[in-house]
């Protein structure tokens, strides 16, 4: 397990560095949330794109989380984690700056913007599994813990600010200023992550002798046989497949039977995002009263079963369902933002440093590919059988996932040992 020369410091932060490393987490994950919304109505209102053209845009964004990760996570624990996050950083900065400035002095054809939003989202997977390798190297594993709830919280807070904040300067200024504003949090994030003091393991020299193919499958044999890491990737991507059908079960829901759909959809994702603040904050305090295991447990047990109550609120349009389906995306938000910090503190102790982005990657592949076949599924499920059953569907995917952490070790996890060297 790596430590960092600079000791943590007393109080509330973990360490100077891990200050700069949030800084520049959370000055990313702005961006990115304004993004996400500037970019398809950047397509659709300056570039004019057609349905079918803003869809291949949607895939090139995601297409590399498919077909890059596991090689990227070979990357990853090849080099120094640190400088691919800076480049990463400066990477999207500038694409996206040239995309702007081309757009509104020149125009762009939409196969260049199919092409840099692919390129934008191969830097997004390599600044995902850097990131997460990088911070048992600034960090002492002792506030891992603490470390990752912090992070996770911000995230959570970025998600519900970013799309408000997004939409504003959309409206107000257009949506290439937006993705300026997109560009420009990536810039700041590479600087502040040149402040950042990380004590990264050298590489042995003999890694370049090896074949990439064979290390990545070091890192998939790790996830197929660490019990603990195997069971967790199996429960994300449960539940990925599962609120994939939910949430485009609801989303069409709420604008059928709403008539401020859109604005009422905002509002219930907005309250899932505030829930998952309150419990990535709550994260560090519950594992040290009731330990890893069992904390994660009753987080999942909450979040996982919350969207439950969704389906009855589907079965009766009204004002009262609007304030439980609230209620109970909250409750949502609070249990996975409480077990998400949690989980990532596990999984990073339980892998060897040398393995962690690899893993990592593994990792990712499995959850996250579940989104895009849930996406798949979603479109079948509503489309036979409509919103409510969509629903139904999602509310009891969700649900199961948690089965996979009731029948694991991970539930008998107590301390940062328990945590540490699992198999």
């Amino acid at each position: 397990m790596a430590v960092v020369s600079e000791a943590a410091a007393p109080g509330r932060w973990p360490s100077r560095s891990f200050r700069w490393l949030w800084a520049a987490s959370a000055t990313s994950l702005l961006g990115s949330e304004i993004g996400e919304l500037a970019l398809p109505l950047f397509a659709l209102l300056t570039l004019e794109a057609s349905a079918g053209e803003l869809a291949i845009v949607r895939v090139a964004q995601f297409a590399p989380f498919l077909v890059l990760t596991i090689a990227l996570g070979v990357l990853v624990d090849r080099m120094r984690r640190k400088r691919l996050l800076i480049v990463a950083d400066l990477g999207r900065g500038l694409i996206l700056t040239v995309i702007v400035c081309v757009a509104l002095l020149a125009g762009l054809p939409i196969w260049a913007l199919v092409a840099a939003v692919f390129a934008i989202g191969a830097f997004t997977v390599l600044a995902q599994l850097a990131d997460f390798s990088l911070l048992p190297a600034v960090v002492p594993y002792d506030r891992l813990t603490d470390a990752n709830a912090r992070l996770t919280s911000t995230q959570s807070a970025m998600s519900v600010a970013g799309s408000g904040v997004g939409g504003v300067i959309v409206q107000a200024l257009t949506a290439p200023i937006a993705l300026a504003a997109n560009a420009a949090t990536y810039l700041f994030s590479a600087f502040f992550l040149t402040r950042v003091s990380a004590s990264e393991p050298a590489r042995p020299d003999q890694i370049d002798r090896v074949s990439a193919w064979a290390e990545a499958r070091a890192g998939l044999a790790f996830l197929r046989g660490n019990r603990v890491v195997r069971d967790l990737a199996l429960e994300a991507a449960t539940w990925n497949f599962a609120n994939e059908i939910l949430l485009l079960g609801l989303t069409l829901h709420v604008v059928e039977h709403y008539e401020l759909g859109p604005a009422i959809l905002g509002g219930m994702l907005m309250a899932s995002g505030a829930g998952a603040v309150l419990g990535a904050l709550l994260s560090g305090r519950a594992t040290r009263r009731f330990g890893y295991g069992r904390s994660l447990t009753a987080a999942l047990l909450v979040g996982n079963t919350a969207p439950l109550a969704l389906t009855f609120t589907a079965a009766a349009p009204s004002v009262a369902a609007l304030v439980v389906a609230g209620f109970a995306l909250i409750a949502s938000g609070f249990g996975i933002g409480l077990a998400g910090a949690q989980a990532v503190t596990v999984r990073q102790l339980a892998t060897p440093a040398e393995l962690l982005g690899r893993v990592n990657a593994a990792y990712r592949f499995l959850s996250w590919g579940m989104i895009a076949i849930g996406a798949i599924a979603a479109g079948f499920v509503a489309t036979a059988w409509g919103p409510g059953i969509a629903i139904l569907v999602g509310g009891v995917g969700a649900t199961l996932a948690t089965g996979w952490i009731m029948t694991s070790p991970v539930r008998k996890l107590r301390g940062i040992d328990d945590a540490a060297g699992t198999s």
